[in-house]
């Protein structure tokens, strides 16, 4: 008598999923797998789901290569890619399983822009200063713990960051111009530690989002500091990502500087307009009399005009 087939059966249950891959380089025993983070499931956020809490995902290889241990080659896919795949477990989802890989567009880095010779990238100068310029590789700034280093250059650096991480030269020199414009990049005041605000962008110490500062930067490293440029600017990105997303999602679509909905516009009376706006009402807000953010305006587009082509 022939054995019965079971009638549930993990096939049956399919769940696919999209992700990003954090890490392509394994540990003994996990060769040919990849970390991911899956969106819909892991939060964005990295303090709130860490990398190490990411899982491993199996991936599929062709049948050009042995299959057996010791025999073909390992998926070559990197960090940052798009891929898709389905959780072998159905509707467990601890087994992702990837199939491919999705195209996607991304602005170039830093290091393409000056090393690449594609006309696509012309609008960005190939200027690169290794002593002052962000490392892309490590997003590690050289001049980092020094509380008020060289304006221009941090402006630049800020720019950089920014542009490197998905936002258009206009919308970054609305972020750095702002923040230029209300602190001049200073991270730290070491002579008058007892100053209510605090770094690039101003934060009260006495706020909430200064205490998330701080939560902020030991996530990142245990011994790392608020005092760092690097951290600072990390924050701002994580703050326009989670807190301030309808801003970020408002900022994401403007193509312009200056002007109502422009990026210095956004960031000045949206994200820090406690910083603009005396009390931070908006209602009575005139944005060509207000001193700082027609400053803010002249930075960002000094900004701009310093990574795009003229």
């Amino acid at each position: 008598m022939l054995k019965s087939i079971q009638t549930e059966y993990y096939g049956d249950q399919l769940r696919w999923f999209v992700a990003t891959v954090i890490n392509s380089s394994p540990p003994a025993g996990l060769e040919g797998r990849v970390r991911i983070r899956i969106h819909g499931i892991h939060d964005p956020y990295t303090g709130n789901v860490l990398e190490s809490d990411l899982p491993w995902a199996t991936t599929v290889i062709p049948l050009t290569e042995g299959g057996s241990s010791g025999f073909g080659r390992v998926p070559q896919v990197l960090p940052g890619a798009l891929v898709y795949g389905f959780f072998m477990d159905g509707k467990s989802s601890q087994t992702p399983l990837i199939l491919g890989s999705l195209n996607k567009t991304e602005f170039p880095t830093d290091v393409q822009a000056r090393s690449s010779k594609d006309k696509t990238l012309s609008r960005f100068k190939n200027e690169y200063d290794p002593d002052r310029k962000i490392d892309i590789a490590s997003q590690e700034i050289l001049d980092d713990r020094i509380p008020d280093a060289n304006v221009a250059t941090r402006r630049s650096q800020s720019m950089r960051f920014f542009i490197d991480n998905g936002y258009t030269p206009r919308q970054a020199a609305g972020i750095t111009g702002c923040l230029e414009a209300i602190s001049r990049f200073v991270t730290f005041n070491p002579d008058n530690p007892n100053l209510q605000f605090f770094g690039i962008a101003q934060w009260d110490k006495n706020g909430t989002r200064y205490k998330n500062l701080i939560k902020f930067a030991t996530q990142i490293e245990k011994r790392s500091s608020i005092n760092l440029f690097s951290i600072q600017l990390q924050y701002v990105l994580s703050e326009l990502r989670t807190r301030f997303a309808n801003v970020n999602a408002k900022l994401l679509k403007t193509e312009l500087i200056d002007g109502t909905g422009g990026s210095v516009d956004i960031i000045s009376r949206l994200y820090l307009k406690d910083r603009f706006i005396a009390g931070g009402d908006t209602t009575s807000f005139d944005m060509r009399n207000n001193r700082k953010v027609n400053l803010a305006i002249t930075n960002a587009t000094k900004a701009y005009n310093e990574v795009t082509v003229s």
